[in-house]
């Protein structure tokens, strides 16, 4: 091989030398770039707040709670809701997808949001500006800022889910929330009358009452079961007047205040509508428990004499024993309906009347007497 050939192809390897370096070194140095380039888009892309808030509501979604939430849902334990409960119940109200709305306050670096379920805000989260964080282009930190946002803080709120629960029961009744028995700490108000028996608390002090429970801050639905005095559960019918927690009168008791009631209201009726006060006095005197209200009520009738509403005649036409309850210590109420006919002692004019009597009488051994009359 001739010198000039051999020069031509000792130039042809280093140019084909030359440029395979020179093409390898641009690839390298395209490939920097574009790593630079890429760095420098994720640096930016984490400079926006987007990519913050992104960030904390998709991890939210996947998994759809959150320690914040668990520990706002645990913290409305109450004496009847353990932690882990109020978290299951607050759990099952959440529904569908957790969005985000722009809240009011922040600053340049700083932004607030609220976060919302099934319509309701249940929680705010912030995001802010990382300035303590260092970017890999601080070199252009004058031109553009790429400090990261981050999460600053996030709480949640599920006070709307709190109710409360309030009976009002008699005295001597129990009343459990989800098995647990309320306490007398919880007793908002006391001493409260039967309505059925409003009228005889001045006169029998002892007479049973009722308490009102109030149990506030609880979480989502409870269970309420209200046990009466022998232990057993109690459906209260609230159509009903407080004659429902009466302690009832056995049929033996009841056929004995019927007959007395029968009596009893001839008796009444004689005395305060006839002339012939020495007959109609000791005929209802034998009903009458003496040093009682009734026997009071009898002797002012004899002392003003003119008090008297004189008939010639009285018939009775109907009488119907409508029932009785015990009001505890040997003391009942007895309800009775009259149906009547008057003559007028001058007029001769006849009246038809239906009166209801509300007797209050006292068994004393075999013995019943009237105390009082409503």
């Amino acid at each position: 091989m001739s010198n000039s050939a051999k020069k031509r192809k000792r130039r042809t390897i280093f140019y084909w030398t030359c440029l395979i370096i020179f093409t390898a070194a641009l690839f390298v140095a395209v490939f920097m770039f574009l790593g630079i380039v890429g760095q420098f888009a994720n640096a930016y892309e984490a400079s926006m707040p987007d990519y913050a808030v992104d960030e904390y509501m998709n991890g939210l979604n996947e998994t759809g709670w959150n320690n914040s939430m668990n520990i706002a849902a645990s913290g409305m334990t109450n004496d009847f809701q353990s932690p882990e409960a109020c978290v299951e119940i607050v759990k099952g109200t959440l529904q569908g997808d957790f969005t985000k709305v722009k809240a009011a306050g922040g600053n340049d670096n700083t932004t607030n949001y609220s976060i919302q379920n099934n319509g309701k805000t249940i929680g705010t989260f912030s995001i802010t500006r990382d300035l303590d964080a260092k970017t890999e282009f601080s070199m252009l930190e004058k031109y553009v800022d790429l400090h990261p946002w981050k999460l600053s803080g996030d709480a949640y709120d599920f006070s709307y889910l709190l109710k409360s629960v309030e009976e009002t029961v008699p005295a001597t009744y129990t009343v459990k929330l989800n098995g647990t028995e309320i306490g007398e700490e919880y007793i908002t108000e006391k001493d409260i009358h039967y309505d059925v028996l409003d009228d005889y608390y001045e006169e029998y002090p002892n007479l049973p009452t009722k308490v009102t429970y109030k149990v506030e801050n609880l979480v989502g639905d409870v269970s309420v079961e209200i046990l009466d005095d022998s232990g057993e559960p109690y459906e209260i019918d609230w159509t009903q007047d407080d004659s429902q927690f009466m302690t009832p009168c056995s049929q033996a008791e009841l056929a004995e205040l019927q007959i007395f009631a029968d009596e009893f209201v001839e008796a009444y009726q004689y005395f305060f509508g006839t002339k012939n006060i020495d007959w109609t006095y000791p005929n209802l005197l034998q009903y009458v428990k003496q040093d009682s209200k009734m026997f009071e009520l009898m002797c002012a009738q004899v002392d003003s004499g003119t008090a008297y509403i004189h008939y010639d005649n009285i018939v009775f036409n109907r009488k119907v024993f409508n029932g009785a309850f015990s009001l505890g210590g040997g003391f009942y109420v007895i309800d009775e309906t009259v149906e009547s006919t008057t003559t007028g002692a001058s007029t001769y004019k006849t009246v038809h009347e239906t009166t209801e009597l509300k007797v209050i009488v006292v068994k004393e051994g075999d013995q019943i007497l009237a105390v009082n009359v409503a």
